[in-house]
């Protein structure tokens, strides 16, 4: 039986766009279903200035997560979050929330895909847990997380490493 990871929309004005990203993701592979939550959470004006803090955010989404009883939760909203940030995942709630916010003036990629790539983005960062990024090559995926020359030169001129172990 397939996870069920839960959608959100924070805003009417991305309910569509929420309702597309969903039927993009279940359509493209099996092992999630993700589900649009039945209600449209109406946020408090922003706590933080301009924008909606990180602490706002993610005690919404934790009080909706709790009473959907779901696993994941991801919350869609088209107001400007914290740090000017487009995502920003709370590993032990596993919760997410995503902004739309002036996404048409920075990219050409269409909105639909931009938010079904921050959800299966955040997903995979809920699965594996916050992530510890080096400073020290070791010839990982991480390795490619900061300014680091000496991957530059690697991957120009890779290495075979018989034995790498990131953690």
């Amino acid at each position: 039986m397939p996870e069920t990871p839960f959608v959100i929309s924070l805003s009417r004005e991305v309910t569509e766009v929420v309702n597309r990203a969903v039927a993009i993701l279940n359509k493209s592979q099996s092992v999630f279903n993700f589900r649009i939550a039945p209600s449209l959470i109406r946020l408090p004006p922003p706590d933080s200035s301009q924008d909606h803090s990180w602490n706002l955010l993610g005690s919404v989404l934790a009080q909706e997560k709790q009473k959907l009883g779901a696993k994941y939760l991801f919350g869609v909203l088209d107001q400007p979050i914290e740090n000017n940030w487009f995502s920003r995942t709370v590993h032990d709630e596993s919760i997410c929330f995503i902004t739309t916010k002036d996404w048409e003036y920075l990219s050409e990629l269409p909105l639909t895909a931009f938010v079904a790539y921050e959800i299966t983005e955040n997903l995979v960062e809920m699965l594996i847990g916050d992530i510890d990024a080096h400073i020290e090559t070791r010839g990982c995926l991480f390795d490619m997380v900061g300014i680091k020359p000496i991957s530059h030169l690697s991957c120009a001129q890779p290495i075979s490493v018989p034995s790498v172990s990131c953690f």
